[in-house]
């Protein structure tokens, strides 16, 4: 869809959450999250108008600023803060996923300086693509243990906890970007790559307005000024709410965890209907399993200082990954083609 018809559909601004039972801890924990939160919507509606904003050196200097001032001092106490509210706040759990673009946008910036900035911002090359897909891994590898620390810990408390729900959906939102990443590595060969895309900000993602236009993702074509929204979910048939819910196919292309991802495991015992269940994060296990070479990113400069970090990593997806295969390259088949004709519908 052209830029300028898309975006209208999300015209009504997000900017702050504003949730009246917020705790003030709360409130205080999400205020930088927020602020930046505010800039990527405005940056990205900007971009698909055409409207004019700031210089390019000067969003050069915000999205460094976000990233190395904010993102790679804070992020991480943030996530874990907001998750230790949100288990005794249930009104908080919320926040936990507010915080999920930005765990994603701290890998995915390189995306939003090309993006935003192509005047200084080359194309990325198919390694550079591959840089992005493991880091994401990386932060999947540790989600999948704290879904797991979350479950023990609730088991041995006797409570309820919805956290680990919830970290799936993250979990399976970063799988989702990987098959992308591989969809952008085959465009980096073409002279003028112009395929991208970007987590979705709260405009997009929180839609007030109307509910079936949530997107996840926005994946657009720079060159023929197209976009389009990508909703992710863990499994449609597995939970019976997501059968009832209604995406505008205008708008927004649907990925399931189970069927385009391939994230599932045998089910166990009797009973159950289903042959399967869900396994948010085992594609992001598999890509570190099959795909990541510790020789290789050894001679590559972006990760040459993580090497310890992505031998542990490795390890802990061997260790809780039974995959024979990678399904990565399964995933990038069934989504390729539904995403991109999409891309280009009216």
């Amino acid at each position: 869809m052209e830029n300028g018809k898309f975006v209208d559909g999300y015209s009504e601004p997000t900017n702050y959450y504003r949730y009246s039972s917020e705790s003030s801890e709360a409130k205080e924990l999400m205020e930088g999250p927020r602020k930046w939160a505010a800039f990527f919507d405005r940056q990205l509606v900007l971009n698909l108008k055409q409207a004019p904003g700031e210089p390019p050196q000067q969003i050069y200097k915000q999205l460094n600023s976000y990233q190395h001032e904010w993102a790679d001092r804070y992020l991480d106490d943030t996530i874990k803060e907001s998750r230790e509210i949100a288990y005794y706040d249930i009104a908080a759990e919320r926040n936990v996923m507010e915080l999920n673009s930005h765990l994603l946008n701290r890998e995915l910036i390189q995306l939003w300086r090309r993006l935003l900035i192509p005047e200084i911002q080359a194309p990325l090359s198919a390694d550079q693509l591959e840089v992005i897909q493991i880091k994401l891994a990386v932060q999947a590898t540790r989600l999948v243990v704290a879904r797991k620390e979350f479950i023990d810990r609730a088991g041995i408390d006797g409570v309820y906890s919805a956290l680990p729900g919830i970290i799936n959906g993250q979990l399976t939102e970063i799988d989702a970007a990987l098959p992308m990443l591989e969809i952008l590595k085959d465009d980096s060969f073409e002279d003028n790559p112009h395929l991208l895309f970007v987590s979705a900000p709260p405009q997009f993602e929180s839609v007030r307005n109307n509910k079936q236009l949530s997107a996840d993702y926005i994946f657009m074509d720079t060159e023929l000024q197209a976009s389009r929204g990508v909703q992710v979910k863990t499994s449609i048939d597995y939970f019976s709410s997501e059968n009832t819910r209604i995406y505008d196919n205008q708008y927004v292309t649907l990925i399931d965890g189970i069927v385009d991802l391939g994230n599932s495991k045998a089910t166990k015992g009797r009973g159950n209907p289903f042959d399967s269940i869900p396994n948010p994060g085992l594609m992001s296990l598999d890509f570190l399993k099959f795909h990541l070479s510790i020789e290789k990113a050894g001679r590559t400069p972006a990760l040459r200082e993580d090497i310890g970090v992505l031998i542990r990593a490795k390890e802990t997806a061997r260790k809780l990954s039974d995959s024979k295969t990678s399904f990565l390259l399964q995933a990038k088949k069934n989504i390729q083609g539904r995403i991109i004709n999409d891309l280009y519908k009216n």
